[in-house]
């Protein structure tokens, strides 16, 4: 067994003969494998993606708290996305999802999409279905996208590694905002999300 830092294994040697370079020359490898993009793959922007203002959010899919996939870019009306990355152990956190119901979903309705991924429980571990479920009914943000995933996943997305982080995107999923940590009154995702609406 390799251990950390152990340097791999030479490769298996080949025995060029046996191997089926195809018709024109090249490796057979069979048809190519389709990539899913989701039920909306006009809304997927193209790279190169990233997450500070200006970039396009990378495309995820995660569960939500009944086990069903969710694409980001799944909404095929969407014209701003609120997405806001959340743990079990984070106050401000709590703060910021009740925020996000009160001053995003009850204000701006269907016009906007709101997204949460939850990443860890109140001790660090992996989130499960039952406290997905638990977390929507003890904010009541029945009107949240509430999805599951674990660190490895949500890592790349987060600003400056902090947790909250929130962005708003565009219709063509351009990060408009993008925001560590929270605020009182969400005052920043509102301008963001205004701007938006009025274009």
């Amino acid at each position: 067994m390799l251990g950390c830092g152990d340097p791999l294994p030479p490769p298996p040697s080949v025995d060029a003969s046996v191997v089926d370079l195809g018709v024109d020359g090249g490796l057979d490898l069979g048809p190519p494998v389709p990539v899913d993009l989701g039920p909306c793959p006009e809304r997927v922007p193209e790279r190169p993606y990233g997450t500070d203002v200006g970039d396009a959010l990378e495309p995820f899919r995660f569960d939500d708290c009944d086990g069903t996939a969710r694409d980001l870019y799944g909404d095929c009306d969407a014209r701003a996305t609120v997405v806001n990355f959340a743990a079990g152990w984070c106050v401000p956190c709590f703060e910021e999802t009740a925020q996000l119901q009160s001053e995003i979903v009850e204000r701006y309705g269907d016009a906007v999409r709101v997204v949460q991924i939850l990443f860890e429980d109140s001790e660090y571990g992996p989130i499960e279905p039952s406290e997905c479920r638990d977390w929507v009914e003890r904010f009541g943000t029945d009107g949240i996208e509430t999805l599951m995933t674990d660190t490895v996943q949500v890592t790349p997305y987060l600003v400056r590694s902090s947790v909250p982080t929130t962005f708003v995107l565009d219709a063509r999923g351009q990060i408009r905002l993008a925001l560590d940590g929270t605020e009182t009154g969400l005052p920043n995702i509102r301008a963001a999300l205004d701007a938006v609406l009025a274009e």
